[in-house]
Formats: structure tokens, sequence, C-alpha cells
């Protein structure tokens, strides 16, 4: 027997997504060479598709006893397949865009 009961959320998924994007905002800011960018691009499509695969699940079996709330199971399909699509230069640009709305917080640090 465990001596944690497991969880039902996505903790360490979101920790995990939130050091992929801080370490991409970094090398973004420092003008890194294209090498270590793309390899820093690629964890943090990987730490978004993980975290969009455990709410998935997580939808999947909170909604065992009741009704699966198929819309947003379709939102969360519709996201997974928008980042196993998308290209490494949108990723660069939109995190670009995004660093006043989301990583004013890494300032303070």
């Amino acid at each position: 027997m465990p001596i944690y009961p497991p969880r039902d959320n996505a903790i360490k998924k979101k920790q995990e997504l939130e050091y992929a994007g801080f370490q991409l905002f970094l090398a973004v800011s420092k003008g890194e060479i294209s090498d270590q960018l793309q390899k820093l691009v690629e964890n943090f499509r990987n730490a978004n598709l993980g975290l969009l695969k455990v709410e998935l699940h997580l939808s999947f079996t909170q909604h065992l006893s009741i009704e699966v709330d198929n819309v947003k199971i379709q939102k969360l399909q519709t996201k997974v397949k928008y980042w196993e699509d998308i290209t490494h230069e949108s990723i660069i640009e939109n995190h670009k865009t995004d660093y006043f709305s989301n990583y004013q917080k890494w300032l303070k640090y």
C-alpha cells in the first residue's frame, strides 16, 4: 500500500510545464543558438502534451460513474492535436508574445 494516496490533479505536470516555459523564456531572451533553442522548444511542447494528456485521462476517470463531459474532452483533444502539429517557430513566436501575460511573475526571482 502506498504511503501517499494517488493524486486527482496534475500538479507535477503543471510544475514541469512552468519550468519548461521558464527555460524557454530565458533562452529566447538571451538569444540562444538554434540547437539549444530547438531542444527547449521540444521540451516545452512535450510538457504541454503531457499536461493535456493527464487532464484528458483525469476527465475520463473522474466521470466514470456519471456521464462524460464530451465538450471538455473535445476541447482537450483539440488542444492535443494543436500541440502535436504546431511548428517550433510558431511556439517561439507565441512564447515571445505571451511574455507579458504569463511571465511577469518570474521577474521577481
